[in-house]
């Protein structure tokens, strides 16, 4: 009895520290940046959870275009994204907050994060675009060109199309199909070497961002320096993380008194308390 009172008064006591550092923005009080940002991703979970989801998308953007300068703003641009194509099946839209996503150069791990996954879901998109053009030019010759400089010469997309949001040509390999190998360029594989999966594997890799972070629950967060959070995992298992831990498949690249952020190549997560 003696030893869990004991541990309860130092637990007591090491939150009461904690909070009283938060509350007079001490270094190493785990400075609540994102607090602006987790309110309007609370208000779009409600609308999400019941299937509000252009509520839920206007709530990212309309937080984003008020606080350009937080540090979630670029965040809630890559979910309101993420939101517009996967739930609503809206890609102009969805490649514009990929775009605010990806702008700029970040500095912190967060920003580095959030704008690889906005450019991962702008070069997916572009492949649809390039997919359709390469379908058209199929109809106009009945073989794919060569390279991807012949949908360009053809008109059928802008010169910028064909190279990916990290600057680099897209991938494009072509082949000839075993009922017909007299006939040359009569399939093709078109991908973006920074990430996985290839044109055809957009909604598969939509349905995969659903899972994404799901099943994790922050337990406890320690303000530091340096800063660390307690996880539960999906498993049921607890593990303790800082900033740059790995978690799972993927990689812690924030931690606010409220919140932990997580991400991969092209996944962004908030886990909440």
């Amino acid at each position: 009895m003696r030893k869990e009172a004991s541990r309860s008064s130092v637990a007591l006591a090491a939150a009461m520290v904690v909070a009283t550092l938060a509350s007079r923005g001490l270094p190493g009080a785990g400075a609540a940046e994102l607090d602006g940002f987790l309110a309007a991703h609370r208000k779009a979970a409600e609308h999400a959870s019941a299937k509000q989801w252009t509520a839920a998308a206007k709530v990212y953007g309309a937080f984003a275009a008020a606080h350009p300068r937080d540090a979630g703003a670029s965040l809630a641009s890559f979910l309101q994204g993420l939101t517009l194509l996967r739930e609503l099946d809206q890609a102009a839209p969805a490649r514009e907050a990929f775009a605010r996503a990806a702008g700029g150069t970040p500095t912190t791990a967060l920003g580095r994060a959030v704008a690889q996954g906005g450019r991962a879901w702008l070069a997916r998109l572009q492949m649809v675009q390039l997919d359709a053009a390469l379908r058209k030019y199929w109809v106009d010759v009945v073989e794919y060109p060569a390279s991807l400089d012949g949908v360009v010469m053809r008109k059928l997309v802008a010169p910028e199309a064909i190279v990916d949001p990290w600057g680099k040509p897209f991938a494009y390999e072509t082949g000839r199909l075993k009922l017909a190998p007299d006939m040359p360029r009569q399939k093709y594989t078109l991908r973006c070497t920074a990430i996985e999966g290839t044109s055809r594997d957009l909604k598969k890799f939509l349905v995969a961002t659903r899972g994404f972070g799901q099943g994790f629950k922050v337990r406890g967060i320690v303000a530091g320096p340096p800063r660390g959070a307690n996880v539960v995992t999906p498993d049921g298992r607890s593990a303790n993380v800082a900033e740059a831990s790995k978690l799972g498949t993927a990689t812690v690249v924030t931690i606010g008194l409220q919140a932990v952020v997580i991400a991969d190549s092209d996944n962004v997560a908030v886990l909440t308390r």
